[in-house]
């Protein structure tokens, strides 16, 4: 359909997809019903320049058949004047009143006149026959003179009319050229929009050309219609393009292709240059013959002073400010925040401040390979725990673009920056040198809750060695107690058995062979028969399978869950003073939201508490498997940046950090333990709470590590899928290989050779 913007009164063109490219005659036909309007329109606005150029000088004014036909239109159209252009109208149509008056008045006086004369020449007829007879003679004479002239006046009015006539005619067919001229640039740039947003999704970067090429265009139209500069826009954030700009830039709030969405407000000289700064070359032929009709033009630069058909107002553009993007909405996908009111809370009191909608979709453990992959409806900003997925780093936006690098090292450290990139430890160590992701939270790994008051009341003691650990173990089955709870089948829906065993490899390793060793072992360079893993797992040997050691049996271990012995050591009630049936699980840092709602009245720091994993030797400290949650920008928006620059703001968190959440729904994340070190740890709330303390503590025990350089990521981010990386509801051969030793299939030696032989294989393939 053929429709006016109802700000900017300027047309639109709408075309259906089945018509692209294809039935271009059809879109003549829409278009040629409101040629009269555009152009007389267009006509009426010029004129108006040029009469308040001219200080609205009556010189400038409309007149004849000019004024005779616009003012006809204007009776008649719907479309609505502006202001200027009705006063333009009405001073011409004054003016021609006014001159018709002035003709009218003249007539009357010659009138007059002849009535005088007439008056006289009665009076001299009693002066004599004579001189009656030579006055009627000299009235016969006027007379006849004056109907002369009066055939005389008629006829070059008519001339003048003929003119006039001939005047309007030309005019009208220079018109009817130049609204079919504009009529037909206006096809093309709207058809080069449309046929942009078709193949959108599919091929950006044609999109991109096709978007450009119609703002190109639009120069011979003399604006830019609002539809070209949006197809730039939408095609721009399609291809995932981050360009530079001014931080004062005004934004809009446009509606696009995934709802109202921000742009930068450029002009359209301005967005060509973005454009051609991400496309080369040429429309093909075959798009040049079902644009054109045959080759493609050369196109006139766009001016710099090209406006938009609405200018910079009429498109929305305002100076950005706190709640300039009210109403943009943001696509986040997250993984694993599941039941996190705090984190909701954050994101909520961003949208109360700024009017920015968030529509959050939460991933579980069932869709990390859809996630890895990349098979997901892509969001704007993606909340990842880890490396990001190659897809996603791909598209990451550079922070520094409008953040300050030096103050993001300053806040989170290298090691964390470059987590986004770098899944192994060691290559996250040197400065960051380009940071695409903000650290919006830490997790703890490498933890071993225990029940703090039946502990202290048994009169044991915290180890700080592994021999310390296993000597305390030995004690508790001395007095007829289990130390150890124990499970590692998978909880819920994706049965990934298998992976708490891994989690305890990877701690002896860390111990055994020090974070050199285990980043050599994460990426391969040595195998799990390496000396250092070799004696991670008679560490895990001697731990699940001396007698007594562990609930349930060795045997039982693989049909257990995790999340069942995660309450076990809850069993009984430590509240009650009664003691538990178990005194050791080792877990990471999410685990303690489970322990704060086991039952109504377990305190956390009381009755439960923690302590890290012990080292092998005093003397090396101990060492610390963690993650780091990162949250990428994908789509360069500006309230995309603005939600990024609000998560990497000290503050943010301080909603998060009071909440435990709860046990309805899915098992919850992790809760939240600051990866800003500008964060104000009094978000937790009194020291005195000792929980608030518990949780100032895994801070620290996180902040030291980050400081020691012995923090390290788990090993699932940088082994190749099939061998020991994250697969989702699959499994991988070190996950597998865990529970055919827990069920004594094979030795943790045989079990490690295995692992060595398909990695090998995965190499030969070309997989990692």
């Amino acid at each position: 359909s053929f429709d006016r913007d109802p700000v900017t009164r300027g047309p639109t063109v709408e075309i259906s997809h089945e018509a692209l490219l294809t039935e271009w005659s059809r879109l003549r036909g829409w278009i040629d019903g409101a040629r009269h309007d555009v152009r007389n329109q267009r006509r009426l606005a010029e004129a108006m320049v040029e009469w308040v150029a001219a200080d609205r000088s009556d010189e400038y004014l409309l007149r004849g058949g000019r004024l005779d036909q616009l003012h006809g239109w204007a009776t008649t159209t719907s479309l609505p004047l502006s202001e200027p252009e009705r006063a333009f109208l009405d001073a011409s149509i004054a003016e021609r009143d006014r001159a018709a008056d002035e003709e009218r008045e003249r007539e009357e006086r010659a009138l007059d006149a002849a009535r005088r004369e007439r008056q006289r020449a009665r009076q001299l007829v009693a002066a004599g026959v004579v001189a009656a007879l030579v006055a009627g003679l000299a009235v016969f004479g006027v007379v006849q003179w004056r109907s002369a002239e009066d055939s005389r006046v008629a006829a070059e009015g008519a001339r003048g009319e003929a003119e006039s006539q001939r005047f309007v005619a030309e005019e009208a067919q220079r018109e009817a050229e130049a609204a079919r001229a504009e009529i037909e640039d206006l096809r093309i740039v709207n058809s080069l929009a449309s046929a942009s947003s078709v193949v959108r999704s599919d091929n950006p970067s044609l999109a991109l050309q096709l978007a450009a090429q119609a703002l190109r265009e639009s120069a011979r139209l003399g604006f830019a219609p609002d539809e070209a500069v949006d197809a730039v826009h939408w095609a721009l954030q399609e291809l995932g393009a981050q360009y530079d700009v001014p931080l004062d830039t005004p934004v809009a709030v446009r509606s696009g292709p995934n709802g109202p969405s921000g742009v930068y407000a450029l002009s359209p000289a301005e967005l060509v240059d973005v454009a051609e700064s991400f496309t080369s070359g040429s429309l093909t032929g075959d798009l040049c013959e079902s644009v054109y009709g045959g080759s493609c033009p050369d196109l006139p630069t766009v001016p710099l002073d090209l406006p938009l058909a609405g200018g910079m107002a009429g498109y929305g553009a305002v100076a950005p400010d706190q709640r300039s993007l009210d109403g943009a909405t943001i696509q986040m996908a997250a993984m694993f925040l599941i039941n996190e009111p705090g984190f909701e809370a954050e994101l909520a009191a961003f949208t109360e401040a700024t009017g920015i909608e968030i529509e959050l979709t939460r991933y579980d453990g069932n869709a990390w390979s859809q996630l890895l992959t990349g098979d997901i409806p892509r969001p704007d900003v993606l909340v990842f725990p880890g490396a990001l997925p190659e897809w996603a780093e791909a598209r990451a936006l550079d922070l520094a673009a409008w953040l300050d690098h030096g103050a993001l090292r300053a806040d989170f450290g290298d090691y964390l920056l470059n987590a986004a990139t770098f899944a192994s430890g060691a290559a996250r160590q040197p400065p960051n040198q380009a940071a695409t992701s903000v650290p919006i939270r830490l997790d703890l790994g490498s933890m071993v809750y225990y029940p703090k008051a039946a502990f202290e009341a048994a009169g044991y003691v915290l180890p700080t060695t592994w021999d310390e650990l296993i000597a305390l173990s030995r004690r508790m089955v001395d007095d007829g107690r289990t130390p150890w709870c124990l499970g590692f089948a998978h909880a819920g829906s994706a049965r990934v058995d298998g992976w708490p065993a891994t989690d305890m490899i990877q701690d002896l390793v860390l111990r055994t062979g020090g974070v050199d060793a285990y980043d050599e072992w994460a990426a391969g360079r040595i195998g799990f028969s390496s000396p250092q893993v070799l004696e991670a797992g008679r560490l895990a040997d001697e731990l699940v399978f001396e007698p007594g050691f562990v609930t349930p049996p060795p045997d039982e271990l693989a049909r257990w869950s995790w999340l069942d012995q995660t309450f076990a050591m809850m069993e009984p009630d430590p509240s009650a003073g009664e003691p538990p049936s178990c005194w050791f699980s080792p877990q990471r840092s999410f685990v303690m939201r489970l322990y704060a709602g086991a039952t109504p009245n377990t305190v956390i720091g009381t009755e439960i508490d923690y302590f890290l994993l012990p080292p092998v030797d005093a003397g090396i400290g101990s060492p610390i498997v963690g993650d780091v949650t990162l949250a990428t920008g994908l789509t360069d928006r500006p309230e995309v940046r603005r939600l990024l620059e609000h998560l990497a703001d000290p503050s943010f968190g301080s909603l998060w950090a009071p909440h435990v959440g709860g046990l309805e729904g899915p098992p919850p994340a992790n809760g939240f333990l600051p990866a800003n070190r500008r964060f104000d740890l009094a978000a937790f709330g009194p020291e005195t709470d000792p929980f608030v303390a518990v949780k100032r503590r895994m801070t620290d025990d996180l902040w030291s590590a980050l400081d020691a350089g012995t923090l390290r990521g788990a090993v699932a981010d940088v082994m190749p899928t099939s061998i020991g990386g994250r697969a989702g509801t699959r499994q991988n051969a070190f996950n597998a290989g865990m529970i055919e030793w827990v069920t004594r299939e094979k030795s943790i030696a045989e079990v490690f050779a295995a692992i060595d032989a398909e990695w090998e294989a995965v190499k030969l393939r070309g997989e990692g």
